[in-house]
């Protein structure tokens, strides 16, 4: 059910006329112009080196995308957009200062486990994150995950105790794991304003259309004679 609502979450954000484009406006008004680093040190040579060397990592795609695409900009729209149709993202960071993203799906609990694994993320007893388990490729989001052998596993933290899992969600509960997309209160109602449109632009199409119905009688038998020309 989880991911089901995701999937249909991600369809309508694709597909739907209105949906789509509403998260889009709300990206554009909360990234606006990006995440900037302000750096205060005291140094103010220092600030502008750092600033600088933010500034240079920041755009350069292949300095901060493991797949060299994107830069910093367009990630971070992604995971926003990411975090309000998917539920949450996830983003790994690589030795080499780049960043790698997951997608939701991808974090997942296989079935043959037996410890507590909840939405592919290891809990200990008091609900701190150990361990997220995601996939090893890309799949279909709806097929069963079966074995362990078939998940990366990640430390949340290393040995100093730096984060090696980015985790971005939007918690509504304490005790909440994963995120879960904003669209699930209005599932129902964005299928309904869905079929309601398509039917009212057919009733528009129809009414804008025309007919001329000539009658005749039960026994017409044809034109008695050939279509007559002008000169």
């Amino acid at each position: 059910d989880y991911l089901r609502l995701m999937e249909l979450a991600r369809d309508y954000d694709r597909n739907d006329g209105v949906v789509g484009q509403g998260i889009t406006r709300l990206i554009d008004n909360v990234i606006q112009d990006g995440i900037a680093l302000d750096p205060e040190t005291g140094d103010q040579a220092l600030d502008a080196d750092l600033k600088a060397r933010w500034d240079a990592w920041a755009e350069d795609p292949d300095a901060c995308h493991s797949a060299q695409e994107m830069d910093f900009h367009a990630l971070e729209r992604l995971a926003l957009r990411s975090v309000i149709v998917d539920g949450d993202v996830f983003f790994l960071p690589l030795r080499d200062g780049q960043l790698q993203p997951v997608e939701a799906h991808r974090c997942r609990t296989p079935s043959n486990t037996t410890r507590n694994v909840v939405h592919g993320v290891l809990l200990d007893d008091q609900r701190r994150r150990l361990e997220y388990w995601f996939t090893r490729d890309e799949i279909d989001p709806l097929r069963p995950v079966q074995r362990v052998a078939d998940m990366r596993t990640y430390r949340a933290r290393d040995a100093e105790d730096a984060r090696q899992v980015l985790h971005i969600y939007n918690p509504k509960r304490l005790s909440q794991t994963r995120g879960v997309t904003a669209l699930a209160p209005i599932a129902d109602f964005v299928g309904l304003h869905d079929d309601i449109e398509f039917a009212k632009l057919v009733q528009q199409q129809v009414a804008s259309c025309f007919a001329v119905l000539r009658s005749r009688s039960i026994d017409y038998g044809g034109p008695s004679s050939g279509p007559q020309y002008g000169e």
